[in-house]
């Protein structure tokens, strides 16, 4: 009995050996570059003239990280918020996203210094969640002299606890300039909403978080 409990521990070590190998033989390369990470303050929800507001945690920003692959063809970005995101929010719609100025130009796209911090947005990718949870999209909205277009959005996106992924392509032409970002430098703030149903049928925004809360970031190539 005592021979048989050596040898059974025997090829469990050995057959535990094997799967580690196999799994360290298996691991992909590190496929994105860190660009940076900065903080946010807390309780710090605006309305849309920029005037404080409470509002809710899963829409509190008090982290964001971003990455970029090494063909600079794609970033990825990283929400941390305050709360995790419920399966049953108080607003009927929730949204995260980033806001890029792409020719680092204030005066070119959508402007409202209160929300953009200054910048003038040329590119807003941005990752809805229909409540409850059933119609959740990943878009991109181009801003230009005379008008907007909203696509779908080359990338992914996850939502898990308090964090909130999404990677997009600078580099999408299927929609020609519409979806095409281009290679940094840009300058980029980071922003959830929550959306309201006004009486009439109407979606509203009431609350925002932008982050950081004065100024903007620069992404730079690594």
């Amino acid at each position: 009995m005592i021979k048989f409990s050596v040898i059974k521990n025997k090829l469990i070590f050995v057959g535990s050996l094997i799967c580690i190998l196999f799994l360290v033989s298996n691991v992909s390369p590190v496929s994105a570059l860190f660009l940076g990470h900065f903080k946010d303050s807390v309780y710090d929800h605006i309305d849309t003239s920029g005037n404080p507001i409470d509002g809710n945690g899963y829409t509190d920003i008090t982290r964001v990280t971003a990455f970029i692959s090494r063909d600079e063809s794609e970033m990825r970005v990283r929400f941390m918020l305050a709360e995790k995101v419920p399966m049953a929010p108080e607003t009927l719609e929730l949204w995260y996203a980033i806001a890029i100025d792409s020719d680092m130009n204030p005066s070119t796209g959508l402007t409202n210094p209160a929300i953009y911090n200054g910048l003038g947005v040329d590119y807003e990718i941005h990752v809805f969640v229909a409540l409850p949870w059933i119609n959740w999209r990943l878009e991109i909205t181009h801003y230009y002299d005379g008008g907007s277009e909203t696509h779908p959005c080359k990338g992914t996106y996850a939502i898990h606890g308090k964090q909130v992924w999404f990677t997009f392509s600078l580099t999408d032409e299927t929609w020609g300039d519409h979806t095409y970002i281009g290679l940094p430098p840009f300058y980029v703030v980071s922003l959830t909403s929550e959306y309201f149903l006004e009486l009439d049928g109407t979606y509203y925004v009431r609350v925002w978080d932008h982050a950081p809360n004065t100024g903007y970031i620069t992404i730079t190539q690594p």
